[in-house]
């Protein structure tokens, strides 16, 4: 279960997994299974791991990899469970 918390009318409140604010004190909160992430720790995360301001390259769409996400890998739908939520 991802992580939330009680408000104060008695309604769960969904909470970023790492910075430990709710969704009403966030701009956006995605929602997966079991954790949750809001924009603030993401864009932090994302400024820690390309502060050279080198980001990387995405990569090519071969026709390989065209076949493979047209068809699934697993037949399961990673995203499936993952919610963005904005207040």
């Amino acid at each position: 279960m991802a992580n939330s918390i009680s408000g104060k009318d008695g309604k769960r409140e969904m909470i970023c997994s790492f910075c430990g604010r709710s969704q009403s004190q966030v701009d956006q909160l995605i929602i997966g299974p079991g954790v949750n992430i809001c924009k603030d720790c993401i864009d932090m995360c994302y400024s820690a791991l390309y502060k050279d301001g080198n980001a990387p390259e995405p990569p090519r769409a071969t026709p390989e990899r065209r076949a493979a996400a047209s068809r699934g890998h697993s037949g399961v739908d990673p995203l499936a469970d993952v919610n963005i939520m904005t207040p």
